[in-house]
């Protein structure tokens, strides 16, 4: 809506040498109201008198300038002023985002601030494993969503929300979205989150919107092909996630349509677990499995995982048998001591592993075949980080953050 000239001026029926009108302005606060609903407060009175003034001394200088002319002068003076105050974007001014990237979109008007980092000094970050829980893949339709991501040393953002959400794009909150990208680099879809804060340092993450997704901001079906999404916080490219999608066909054409998978960090990362880092506690692996065929009931798996210790085994999974879906689903297997006749079978604590150093092999086997082998090492009276793992070494936007309590290894 455009501003009306008389929301600006007061014209009073005054003559003077020539019966010029004369216009007066009345110093009040404006409040326009924009097409998209957005209100902002307008205070302009020493632009206004300026452009009154100057407008005045044109009349004077041309006389043949009427009222109205005067008036339409104002209101497109006042129009491109308020169209010069862009909705903010979150983009550094000055700066172009990349190639398809979205920029976030704000809901207040002006310079957003900048937010304060975390007092801890660590960069932002995921747990990466609310990241394979939460990038999911429909087996039938091929579409994504993302659900239950959990950040870690988030700054605070620099607008208030009007949401028990301090992240929150629809209420003018903190902003913190993800880019969905093909191999191209061409935008697919942008999800913008809320932002739960939890105990300190942990927010959960929930879709908000995603205006080229389908309902309940899943995407639309994914081709085969390679992928990546892109964290941002407040204009802060923080992680970065590739993956695959692939497809098989059924082997029965009453079977029903292609299945969908998705591939990646799932087949190679798993982690070792004590709760809250307390070496009393049981001693836990973890890692994600799944049966890559077009069968939705599964398999049933029979997973052995045990952990060897100069060529000898020191701990082992409980017998057991898993059924394996289409989906990646995280397992864990409580570790115990490999029995030895009728002795043995009491769980393996994290302190049996802990107080002694050196290197260590954990190797899997699912129905009698060799799964994987994982190598870590025990230094110090604890477990060692490498890799992607290492914090303040690793690629911070590839980094794998576990938290206080979860080492993760990759397979050979």
């Amino acid at each position: 809506m455009g501003l009306k000239a008389q929301h600006i001026v007061t014209l009073f029926p005054l003559t003077h040498k020539g019966n010029l009108p004369i216009l007066l302005l009345r110093k009040r606060e404006f409040i326009l109201t924009q097409r998209k609903g957005l209100l902002m407060s307008v205070r302009k009175l020493k632009g206004f008198l300026l452009l009154t003034g100057l407008a005045f001394l044109a009349m004077v200088v041309s006389p043949n300038v009427g009222t109205a002319g005067l008036l339409d002068s104002v209101k497109k003076k006042v129009d491109d002023t308020v169209k010069g105050v862009k909705r903010d974007t979150g983009v550094t001014p000055g700066s172009a985002p990349t190639k398809g990237e979205s920029t976030p979109t704000g809901s207040l008007s002006g310079p957003r601030g900048k937010a304060t980092p975390h007092p801890s000094g660590n960069p932002p970050g995921l747990m990466f494993s609310t990241v394979l829980n939460g990038v999911n893949i429909n087996y039938k339709t091929g579409k994504i969503d993302l659900r239950g991501i959990q950040a870690v040393f988030l700054p605070t953002p620099p607008t208030k929300s009007k949401s028990i959400y301090p992240y929150d794009p629809i209420n003018g909150g903190g902003l913190i979205w993800a880019v969905l990208k093909d191999s191209s680099g061409a935008q697919i879809a942008k999800i913008e989150f809320t932002g739960d804060k939890l105990k300190d340092p942990f927010w959960l993450l929930s879709s908000a919107r995603c205006k080229e997704c389908e309902p309940g901001n899943r995407t639309k079906p994914m081709a085969p092909g390679q992928y990546t999404l892109d964290f941002y916080v407040e204009n802060e490219h923080f992680y970065h996630f590739p993956f695959s999608v692939s497809k098989l066909k059924p082997a029965s054409a009453f079977d029903g349509g292609d299945f969908h998978f998705i591939d990646g960090d799932w087949e190679k990362w798993g982690y070792l677990y004590y709760f809250e880092a307390s070496p009393d506690k049981n001693l836990t692996w973890k890692i994600w499995l799944r049966n890559k065929a077009t069968e939705k009931r599964g398999i049933d798996g029979k997973v052995d995982v045990t952990i060897y210790r100069g060529g000898k085994p020191i701990a082992k999974s409980r017998p057991a048998t898993h059924t394996l879906k289409p989906w990646w689903i995280r397992f864990a297997f409580e570790l115990i001591e490999p029995m030895k006749g009728t002795s043995g079978g009491r769980y393996f604590k994290a302190s049996d592993l802990l107080n002694r150093d050196g290197a260590y092999t954990l190797k899997m086997v699912i129905n009698g075949k060799a799964y994987g082998t994982w190598n870590f090492s025990v230094q110090g009276g604890k477990l060692n980080y490498a890799g992607r793992t290492v914090r303040g070494k690793a690629d911070r936007l590839t980094f794998i953050e576990g938290g206080k309590d979860a080492w993760w290894y990759e397979k050979k």
